[in-house]
């Protein structure tokens, strides 16, 4: 309730002893400070309608919680492999009216398989981004991209990604614009075009 960040449907993967997609650290607790973004939807590995992720407030109620809410609706585990899917469809409607679904499918085939499916319908068209964070605590993340996936890399792990969806795709690295002294925050992203529906599978090893 009083560390909240817009992380609804985010998720955090560690193989091998390395993050391979990370959740930053060293958020601001101020909104006047520059690593105040760190606290949202863009800095995690989330998806991201027209650049913009679920409702947060603007930062005058510190680190409050928001009104955004995310629901799990299936579960499902055994030995071998998870199932999850969560519906933030309400936190995303928030922000951008037009949103009609948003809901994330994470499969984990044991042990080193994971899929995600991002499913985002609309009532006007829109472009969607869906973000990978790079654990970078000791500068040895790195992310690189290619017409058809992504890799990232750590000294210990790296994940290997192949991308499929309903809309053309294209892919791209960045860091989030934070001070030097903060630390260099990279990821990788996946962009598909202006559509108004939108299934974005993401296939790891």
């Amino acid at each position: 309730a009083n560390h909240e960040h817009a992380d609804r449907n985010s998720v955090v993967f560690k193989a091998y002893g390395e993050r391979l997609l990370h959740d930053p650290f060293k958020a601001a607790y101020s909104y006047t400070q520059q690593h105040w973004i760190l606290r949202l939807t863009a800095a995690h590995t989330a998806v991201l309608i027209d650049g913009k992720g679920h409702q947060y407030h603007d930062g005058h109620e510190g680190t409050n919680a928001s009104w955004a809410e995310a629901k799990i609706i299936d579960y499902r585990a055994d030995e071998k492999r998870m199932v999850v899917t969560s519906d933030a469809t309400d936190a995303y409607k928030l922000v951008q009216p037009s949103v009609d679904l948003v809901q994330r499918t994470l499969v984990f085939v044991k042990p080193d398989i994971l899929v995600f499916l991002d499913r985002i319908r609309l009532n006007s068209p829109a472009k969607v981004q869906v973000r990978f964070q790079i654990y970078n605590e000791d500068n040895k993340g790195k992310g690189d991209v290619s017409d058809s996936g992504f890799t990232i890399q750590r000294p210990n792990a790296s994940l290997q990604a192949s991308v499929r969806a309903t809309s053309k795709v294209s892919f791209r690295s960045g860091q989030h614009n934070v001070p030097a002294d903060i630390g260099v925050y990279p990821y990788v992203e996946v962009e598909s075009e202006q559509d108004m529906t939108h299934e974005i599978m993401t296939v790891c090893i």
